[in-house]
């Protein structure tokens, strides 16, 4: 991957709301986005609207790994 891309896909996903954390890297050609995104456990489509968003940014989705962590064990 170009890593003239990375500003787009900064741009699209600084855009979302409750995404922090954003670190997009290249590594031999192989782009790397990790985020945290805030939302519930009752929100649906939120992994389908961040690949959406990546993907129109003109990043080439081939893997997509999500964890989820409760708020109240980060206390």
């Amino acid at each position: 991957m170009n890593e003239a891309v990375i500003p787009a896909i900064y741009q699209a996903l600084e855009g979302v709301e409750g995404v922090s954390d954003l670190k997009v890297q290249v590594v031999e050609g192989i782009a790397s986005v990790e985020l945290t995104k805030q939302t519930t456990v009752q929100a649906t489509g939120v992994a389908s609207g961040l690949v959406e968003t990546i993907q129109g940014s003109g990043f080439k989705l081939q893997t997509l790994t999500l964890s989820f962590q409760d708020e109240d064990d980060m206390k």
